[in-house]
């Protein structure tokens, strides 16, 4: 029999929530604010974090990606990445499509694949590159700043300079 039939993303997912997920932001300061929602205040910002899975999953496939918002405490500025591309660096980004066929999500779809997407990808994109990018964004300056170069090179928001995310 085929294995690859007889293969459940859905405990995967679990694992990857309860054992890597969970642990790692509450060691990173964040607060849980639901299943697949983390909140953390850094300086003047907030920081929210949602895991969003795909409509499109199946029980042999889970899709995901993670969807992060910046906003100062009055609500005034705001700045939401609705893929995690806007957080990595290009070169990493070319990277996961090159090696990883990456199309803005996280796939669970086999079981000899897990480890490859928690190791290679998942874990040095969060605390590699997200967390430490976050970390950097503490101040209404810098995400007005981030709010208003987003303006200026897409007319949107979802925009994150080259200047602040590699200084």
């Amino acid at each position: 029999m085929n294995n690859y039939n007889e293969f459940q993303a859905k405990p995967y997912f679990e694992y990857l929530l309860k054992e890597y997920l969970y642990p790692l932001f509450q060691e990173k300061g964040y607060k849980k604010k639901g299943t697949y929602h983390w909140i953390r205040l850094n300086g003047e910002i907030q920081i929210d974090i949602k895991l969003k899975k795909s409509v499109y999953n199946t029980k042999r496939r889970i899709n995901f990606s993670l969807c992060i918002g910046l906003s100062d405490m009055e609500g005034n500025l705001s700045f939401y990445g609705w893929q995690n591309d806007e957080f990595l660096p290009q070169a990493r980004v070319a990277y996961k499509r090159e090696n990883h066929h990456w199309n803005g999500w996280y796939l669970i779809f086999r079981a000899n694949e897990f480890d490859k997407l928690l190791n290679d990808e998942l874990k040095i994109d969060l605390e590699d590159y997200i967390f430490p990018l976050l970390k950097k964004i503490n101040s209404k300056e810098i995400l007005s700043h981030i709010v208003s170069k987003g303006k200026e090179k897409n007319g949107n928001l979802w925009y994150i300079p080259d200047e602040i995310k590699f200084e």
